[in-house]
C-alpha cells in the first residue's frame, strides 16, 4: 500500500464516520421534536412537561430542529437560490451543503433536476457519484 492510497481510505473512513455521526445526531433531534410533539398533544396542562423527560443537553438539540416549512417555489426560483447559495458552500459540497445554505429543502426532485442541469452547462462538476447511501459530491467550477 502507497503511501497516497492510505492517506486516501483514511479520508474516506473519516468521511464516512462524520456522516454516520451527522445521521445519528439527525435522528435524534428528529425523535425528541417527535417526543416533544406527542407530549404537547396529550393534553397535559405544563408546557415545559416535555422537556423533564430529555436526558441534560437534550432540551437543545429539541429546540435546535428547524421545523421551517419549504416555502412553493417554482423551478426557475429553486435554481437561482441554488445558484446564490452556491457561494456559501465549501468548495466540494453535497446536498445537505446546499441545503443548509439554502434555509429551506426543497422537493428532492427539483433540487437533484437543478444540480444536474448546472453541471451540464459546468457550473458544477460531480466529483463522486453517489451510489447507495453514499450521496453524490458536487465541485463548483472555477
Amino acid at each position: 500500500m502507497t503511501r497516497e492510497e492510505y492517506e486516501r481510505r483514511k479520508r474516506r473512513i473519516e468521511e464516512e464516520t462524520r456522516t454516520a455521526v451527522e445521521l445519528v445526531e439527525a435522528s435524534g433531534r428528529v425523535q425528541l421534536r417527535a417526543l416533544e410533539l406527542v407530549w404537547l398533544t396529550s393534553g397535559e396542562d405544563s408546557l415545559d412537561a416535555p422537556f423533564l423527560l430529555l436526558p441534560s443537553g437534550a432540551r437543545d438539540a429539541a429546540e435546535a430542529v428547524p421545523v421551517r416549512p419549504a416555502p412553493r417555489r417554482s423551478v426557475a426560483e429553486i435554481e437561482e437560490d441554488v445558484r446564490t447559495a452556491l457561494a456559501r458552500c465549501p468548495e466540494t459540497f453535497e446536498r445537505r451543503d446546499i441545503i443548509e445554505a439554502l434555509g429551506y429543502e426543497p422537493d428532492r426532485s427539483t433540487l437533484y433536476r437543478v444540480l444536474r442541469d448546472l453541471a451540464r452547462e459546468g457550473t458544477l462538476t460531480v466529483s463522486i457519484l453517489g451510489a447507495g447511501q453514499r450521496g453524490t459530491r458536487y465541485r463548483r467550477s472555477s
